[in-house]
């Protein structure tokens, strides 16, 4: 008995060495503040606010249904960048793809180095009617008010667009030239189809162009969104964005009379299939670009946090249960679904004969949209019910390195505009454009130079959507060191 207490007494202190030892030794991986160059001072001419402020009335809507867009909002505003940006218009070349999506080229002076492509969109989703009495400021005025700009798509995604562009005209005036070629690449359609971005990501790959880096909206700077860590500004880089699938499930059973009900009618049957994919949705994990958010953050949380991060091959199930309990969280961690459209039925008293149900999947990377259609079809279990894709879906993107010299060059150009922030990858559980520029870029970033807190969050395509006046001019800024830096 007493050597059987001896070795587990033995075995308890070695797995706390273990585990001590990893947790002493987990070091922070991120970068010497004081050790980087400042910024390259940067007076921001006090228009570029304005100019943001006449871009917002451009309704720039776009729609699923293309019939229904009123194009001539995408050719205004074209003229207006092209007369309010006389230089940039001048030096670098401009083409007009897929209709309306605009791609410049800003030739560099080394053509061996590869180019930095810089993306956002000028489409906005649409403002909701019952809304507007809600909106403090009006959804398409641009006003400025108590320090910020208000209206639709003043930080998804214009203020990026005008951003990128008053960063570029700076430069020019200074008659700077890039040492590498700098591609400028504005979508028409990132909230619908993102046909434009792929378009012009094709053109690109026919022309024999490799990227060395492309950088879209995505991650944000952060304050007390990331658990552990609410005290300080997290600067959130989007490594990799889940894919997603829509399944239709679908049966056909016989109709009848309500005052004689069957067994089973066609919404039941379709009812059970929901619910066989509620109780089971796909395995919770830790996708690699999940792991690399931890290990960035996990040497500056509090050192219960801390050891958790440091090993993971013993605290994974805790983690992994931390995760589960936000809708973000479980977002994070595993392919997640949601019904979205049910069909069924045409009057009170009669049994309908069909009945259809709509489920939107969002991918974690490493699975696929097989994986998805295998395992509904699996859960289900049901011959009754027929499961079919809407569309092909997409698979989620590649995971983009979280090292090397393009991380670092974005990273340091964050740490220079922002030097009290912590930064990090993470899984954008949103769709961007950057997807499309893979098939030219092994380095793709998804980065908002913009604060957020939670309540931020919540005017992305929603109300009161607004930028502060401060963190505007700070995104000129960043895109202006980005250029430089890299």
């Amino acid at each position: 008995m007493k050597k059987v207490l001896f070795f587990i007494l033995l075995g308890v202190l070695s797995l706390t060495s273990v585990v001590l030892y990893n947790t002493f030794t987990f070091e922070s991986l991120q970068m010497d503040t004081d050790a980087l160059p400042p910024a390259e001072e940067l007076s921001v001419p006090t228009e570029a606010i304005h100019h943001l402020a006449e871009a917002i009335p451009f309704q720039t809507i776009s729609h699923y249904d293309t019939s229904t867009i009123d194009y001539s909002t995408f050719e205004g505003f074209h003229q207006y960048l092209e007369s309010t940006y006389p230089l940039l218009h001048q030096h670098l070349k401009k083409e007009i793809v897929n209709g309306y999506s605009l791609l410049y080229t800003w030739k560099g002076s080394d053509q061996t180095l590869a180019p930095l492509l810089l993306a956002a969109h000028m489409d906005v989703v649409p403002v909701e009617e019952a809304t507007l009495s809600n909106w403090k400021q009006g959804p398409w005025s641009g006003n400025i008010h108590d320090d910020y700009l208000w209206g639709r798509g003043s930080i998804d995604d214009k203020n990026a667009i005008i951003a990128i562009m008053e960063a570029v005209e700076l430069q020019l005036s200074k008659g700077i030239t890039p040492k590498r070629t700098i591609y400028l690449a504005f979508g028409h359609d990132e909230e619908t189809r993102g046909s434009g971005a792929m378009a012009m990501a094709e053109l690109l790959k026919q022309r024999g162009v490799r990227v060395g880096m492309a950088v879209d909206e995505g991650g944000m700077v952060s304050k007390g969104i990331v658990p552990g860590i609410e005290e300080s500004q997290v600067a959130l880089i989007g490594s990799a964005e889940k894919g997603a699938v829509t399944l239709k499930l679908s049966t056909k059973m016989e109709a009848g009379h309500s005052s004689m009900p069957s067994k089973e009618n066609s919404i039941e049957v379709i009812s059970q299939a929901i619910l066989k994919l509620q109780e089971t949705p796909m395995e919770d994990q830790l996708s690699l670009p999940v792991k690399g958010f931890l290990r960035y953050l996990g040497p500056e949380m509090p050192f219960v946090l801390k050891m958790a991060m440091a090993n993971q091959w013993l605290f994974e199930p805790i983690i992994l249960d931390n995760y589960r309990q936000s809708n973000t969280g479980r977002a994070s961690i595993r392919t997640t679904h949601t019904p979205t459209i049910f069909n069924s039925g045409i009057k009170e008293n009669v049994i309908p004969s069909t009945a259809e149900a709509t489920i939107n999947f969002r991918i974690l990377p490493g699975e696929t949209v097989k994986d998805v259609v295998n395992h509904a079809t699996k859960v289900i279990d049901d011959k009754r019910v027929s499961i079919s894709t809407v569309g092909s879906g997409k698979n989620p993107s590649n995971v983009s390195p979280d090292q090397g010299e393009e991380f670092n060059s974005l990273r340091k150009t964050i740490h220079q505009i922002y030097p009290t922030t912590i930064s990090t990858p993470f899984l954008l559980i949103a769709a961007t454009d950057g997807r499309y520029y893979e098939t030219i870029c092994d380095h793709v970033y998804r980065f908002s130079p913009t604060h957020y807190t939670g309540e931020d969050l919540d005017r992305l395509h929603g109300i009161n959507e607004r930028i502060a006046l401060s963190d505007f001019e700070e995104s000129i800024r960043f895109y202006y060191q980005l250029m430089v830096n890299y």
